[in-house]
């Protein structure tokens, strides 16, 4: 898998998704050409804002 640098946008709308339960980890990360363990910290550090 090639992966790619996000938008901020792009970042914001992939965390929104997997919070409204709209995929999982992995299905989402996929989506946006992102490893699962890149996206697992973006979710994190989008609950740590809260």
């Amino acid at each position: 898998m090639s992966r790619r640098k996000l938008t901020d946008e792009e970042r914001i709308q992939a965390v929104q998704e997997y919070l409204s339960g709209k995929g999982s980890y992995a299905s989402i990360a996929k989506k946006y050409g992102v490893t699962k363990e890149t996206f697992r910290q973006m979710v994190v550090f989008a609950k740590q804002m809260e």
